[in-house]
């Protein structure tokens, strides 16, 4: 069951997983249920001719008790840097009491090559603790390379994005424009998006803070270069942090009505997460469709879309994959609210349905309103 969440959480099914770094108590009793648990869920849709490969930290380290969860992330993070699936070591002779000729597993008997096959590489690992807690965590290798520049020059009629920066004092402040300024002019060949995302995600925010907006980095640099040069912050969108109790975020899910042709697809080309959870969803919704999903969700002819049998799966899967964008980017909700089909996608997001019985009711109220709306 916790695989099963932890591969819904991801988006992914379970034949998409190159490797298993197991918990491996390496006992008669444990090795059994354990390999058997994987062999049920990552050999679902799985071809016989590419079995999940498996292996433990603790054949090369030995049993860190808290610490092997985490032992076991990094040694599978590593082989992921380094492209390589490395031999579990000390397993000469197999468990006997589980039946390998017939799962579709096998143990990493010797160190090989990790290759993508057109996807990125692919893993779970697991710890369990001595109280009964299990977990079980899926990781998959950051990108090569941006596809495309998030941003454009400052000469595009692109918006201009938010670039954060914070600091105890003024004083610190004003030391960290210049660190950025310099580090800047230092590497051309970074994207101003990618650095604006980069401080509003990856540091932490201080007392005081200066918010700069920039198109493209020429217009970020020449505003940063203004700033050093003047020694001073003050007046240049800068703001002491709040004393009061952070406010509560709240996200919403529309109804029907705001469906239109093409919806989705710009995001869908643009941003992986986005493209992974919506062709999440689709899958799961087609085999109650007769038509495709993401072909009626992208056709330039929006008469399927605007038939309820179509619009409320279209909505749902849409709004399911945004909430999945923000919160890869941190956004948290303390409250989900929904009208009509939105209703059921703030129920799934907050955990209410799996993603297999939610698309089976929406597909089915979207049938039932269709025959009394058209």
């Amino acid at each position: 069951a916790v695989i099963r969440r932890a591969l819904a959480m991801a988006s992914l099914d379970g034949s998409s997983i190159d490797y298993v770094a197991c918990h491996g108590t390496g006992t008669s009793l444990g090795d059994p249920i354990e390999v058997q648990a994987l062999a049920a869920v990552y050999g679902e849709g799985r071809e016989e001719s590419r079995p999940v490969t498996v292996g433990s930290i603790k054949s090369n380290i030995g049993h860190t008790e808290s610490a092997a969860g985490v032992a076991g992330v990094i040694k599978t993070v590593l082989a992921m840097q380094n492209e390589h699936i490395p031999q579990s070591l000390h397993a000469g002779e197999l468990n006997p009491h589980i039946p390998w000729a017939e799962l579709p597993v096998e143990v990493a008997s010797e160190g090989r090559a990790w290759t993508r096959n057109g996807r990125p590489r692919r893993a779970g690992v697991s710890s369990f603790g001595f109280s009964g807690t299990n977990a079980h965590v899926v990781l998959e290798e950051s990108p090569q390379a941006p596809q495309q520049p998030r941003m454009p020059s400052s000469t595009s009629t692109s918006p201009s994005l938010p670039v954060l920066l914070s600091g105890h004092t003024d004083e610190a402040l004003l030391g960290q424009a210049q660190k950025l300024q310099d580090w800047l002019e230092a590497r051309r060949e970074l994207a101003a998006a990618d650095i604006a995302l980069s401080l509003a995600t990856t540091r932490t925010h201080f007392a005081e803070r200066l918010c700069l907006r920039a198109a493209g980095r020429e217009e970020l640099l020449a505003q940063l270069a203004e700033i050093t040069s003047r020694g001073s912050v003050q007046g240049v969108g800068t703001q002491g942090a709040a004393t009061t109790t952070p406010g509560r975020t709240a996200l919403l899910f529309t109804g029907q009505g705001s469906q239109r042709p093409g919806m989705g697809r710009a995001l869908y080309e643009q941003h992986t997460g986005f493209r992974a959870r919506l062709d999440a969803v689709a899958a799961a919704m087609d085999v109650h469709l007769e038509m495709p999903l993401l072909e009626v969700m992208f056709a330039e002819d929006a008469t399927l879309l605007n038939q309820t049998a179509y619009t409320q799966p279209a909505l749902f899967a849409l709004e399911v994959a945004l909430a999945g964008l923000w919160q890869s980017w941190g956004v948290q909700a303390d409250v989900l609210v929904g009208h009509s089909i939105g209703e059921l996608a703030a129920a799934y997001v907050a955990g209410v349905f799996s993603l297999e019985d939610a698309c089976k009711l929406v597909a089915a109220r979207g049938r039932m309103m269709n025959t009394w709306t058209g």
